[in-house]
C-alpha cells in the first residue's frame, strides 16, 4: 500500500473522500420541462454544502504576510486584508507589494484570477488634513464597506449606514 500524503495535518482518507466526492460530478439543468444532457464538471463544490466554507479555509491557510503590521481576515469564502497607513511601514510600495503577493499565491494554487469586480479599497480615517494614499491601481476605492455584517465608513465615528441597514433588516418582517 502506498503511503498517502498528508497536507496541513488533514487525515489522508479525508483528503481522498473530498477528492473522491469532488470528482467525476456531472449536471444538467430542466426549465419548463426542457432537459439538457448532462455536462462535466470539473470545478467548484456543489451549492449548499459544508464543504465549501471548509475547503475555501484550507485553500486559503497557507497565504502569507508581506508585513507584520497586515491583518488578514480569512471567513467563510471571503479574505479581507487589512493595512494600517499609520504604520511606519507603510508604503505604496508595500501595498503593491501585499497585492502581487496574493496575485502570486492565487495563480501559484491554480485559481483562474482574483475577481477584480468584487475587489474594494476603503482607507478610514479620522478628521485629518493628509492627504489619502494613492488609490491601487484597478481596484475602486468607496466610502463604506459591508464586512461580516457590519457596514463600515472611511470615518470610524460614522455608524449611520450601520443602524439604518440594521433597523430596516429589523422591520423588514414586521407588519403594520
Amino acid at each position: 500500500m502506498s503511503k498517502l500524503k498528508t497536507y496541513n495535518n488533514i487525515n489522508p482518507y479525508v483528503i481522498n473522500w473530498i477528492i473522491n466526492f469532488l470528482s467525476c460530478r456531472q449536471q444538467r439543468v430542466v426549465v419548463d420541462g426542457v432537459v439538457t444532457s448532462y455536462l462535466n464538471i470539473n470545478r467548484g463544490v456543489p451549492q449548499g454544502t459544508v464543504l465549501c466554507p471548509i475547503l475555501f479555509s484550507l485553500m486559503v491557510n497557507d497565504i502569507t504576510f508581506v508585513s507584520p503590521v497586515n491583518v488578514l481576515i480569512k471567513y467563510a469564502d471571503d479574505i479581507t486584508l487589512s493595512i494600517p497607513v499609520k504604520s511606519t511601514d507603510y508604503s505604496e510600495d508595500l501595498v503593491n507589494l501585499v497585492i502581487a503577493n496574493i496575485k502570486h499565491w492565487a495563480q501559484k494554487n491554480k485559481m483562474n484570477k482574483l475577481n477584480i469586480i468584487k475587489t474594494f479599497e476603503m482607507v478610514v480615517k479620522e478628521r485629518t488634513k493628509k492627504p489619502l494614499p494613492v488609490t491601487i491601481e484597478g481596484i475602486r476605492r468607496k466610502n463604506e464597506l459591508k464586512l461580516l455584517g457590519g457596514t463600515f465608513n472611511e470615518d470610524p465615528c460614522n455608524w449611520d449606514t450601520h443602524f439604518e441597514n440594521v433597523l430596516e433588516k429589523g422591520t423588514s418582517n414586521c407588519t403594520f
